[in-house]
């Protein structure tokens, strides 16, 4: 006896998996939801580097800048807008190491054994102005000079990112071109001449290369590099994305360009000098973006009395803070009978080598910036 078969339905045909893209090939990038700028256009670019460039460009057309009176003026005026600006976000930056003990037990050499360790280098330079100190403030000039750097980089980056670009090698590498080359410039003209080896009220020379002409023509390919480093980054990114990176991520470079090239080549550059003016707007560039890249905050959006009470107490500590380790500990010094020129530069270069270690510290702990926009 046959069965009757019955005809069994028909199998839905699978969608085909989509083909894996090519070799080296990259998805086309897409602008993230959060958007390109944190609160908007006008907002981030001043923060950014607008005011920056304002600011030089009114110093340029008002002063001379090699003048000497010119120079004291405009360091009296960066003294009186750090506490506002530059002390602060050093105090925010770490900050989040000492929010919790289990903080400080997991970071105890970066939060408890280094800020000892410098506490007595500050007395052994002062013990030993001639030798200990002129080299602690050397090693902070070079040293101030690659944060300042490395800070303009992760802006640039961050903003490449949130543009919806992809930030490969080769935009890592021409932004990296384009910064760290003007910290190599201005670092090594200021080599150039010992004029340029001033440190707060240091009365004694700073130690530096010979000034020979391999160390000019370093200088020189260090600028050429920096101008490169942009145009590349522009040229590549409208190559491979059809479209130039926008404005603002061209913004933390050219600041930093414009406060620490111009008059490097000059007798009277002073080094100590741009590095402090620019640190101010380093500092607000700083400020400005910390709170929407704080992910223990887990992208908490600015709002409520509550919070705004919180952000209102923690600024307020961090300028007092700030104004207490920078002025108040090197008044008490001179209080206590010893020179003001050697507390000054002394407590300057130990606050400073602990906030450059804390806070590299500190973001290579959170993460790389670009990859928390």
């Amino acid at each position: 006896m046959q069965e009757s078969v019955e005809s069994a339905p028909p199998t839905p045909r699978a969608k085909p998996l989509p083909e894996p893209p090519l070799a080296g090939a990259s998805a086309a990038p897409t602008v993230p939801a959060k958007g390109l700028y944190f609160l908007g256009a006008w907002y981030d670019a001043l923060s950014m580097g607008g005011v920056a460039i304002a600011a030089w460009a009114g110093s340029a057309l008002l002063a001379d800048g090699q003048d000497p009176r010119v120079q004291e003026a405009m360091l009296e005026a960066a003294g009186v807008l750090a506490l506002l600006l530059w002390y602060p976000h050093m105090v925010a930056s770490s900050w989040p190491l000492y929010v919790s003990r289990a903080r400080v037990q997991r970071y105890a050499f970066t939060a408890v054994v280094l800020p000892v360790l410098m506490l007595y280098a500050v007395f052994l330079a002062i013990q030993f102005p001639r030798t200990v100190l002129p080299c602690l403030c050397k090693v902070t000039l070079w040293w101030w000079g690659y944060h300042l750097a490395m800070q303009t980089y992760a802006l640039s980056l961050l903003y490449v990112r949130r543009a919806g670009l992809e930030c490969d090698a080769k935009v890592r590498g021409l932004l990296g071109l384009s910064t760290f080359s003007i910290f190599v410039y201005s670092s090594l003209c200021a080599e150039l001449h010992s004029e340029s080896g001033s440190f707060l009220s240091l009365q004694h020379d700073l130690p530096s290369l010979p000034a020979g002409t391999f160390v000019r023509l370093l200088a020189g390919m260090g600028v050429l590099a920096g101008l490169l480093g942009l145009a590349g980054l522009a040229a590549y990114t409208h190559w491979k994305h059809r479209r130039l990176p926008p404005g603002v991520v061209f913004l933390p470079p050219l600041a930093h360009f414009v406060w620490l090239v111009p008059g490097a080549g000059e007798p009277h550059y002073n080094l100590f000098l741009h590095l402090s003016v620019f640190s101010v707007f380093h500092g607000l560039q700083y400020l400005y973006a910390a709170p929407f890249l704080n992910p223990e905050r887990g992208g908490e959006a600015a709002g409520g009395n509550k919070q705004l009470r919180r952000g209102l107490y923690t600024v307020i500590a961090c300028v007092a803070i700030g104004a207490l380790l920078f002025r108040g500990f090197p008044a008490m010094l001179a209080w206590r009978g010893i020179p003001a020129h050697l507390a000054g530069p002394a407590v300057l270069s130990g606050l400073l080598i602990v906030h450059f270690f804390q806070d590299g510290v500190l973001w290579k702990a959170r993460g790389d910036a670009e990859a928390r926009a």
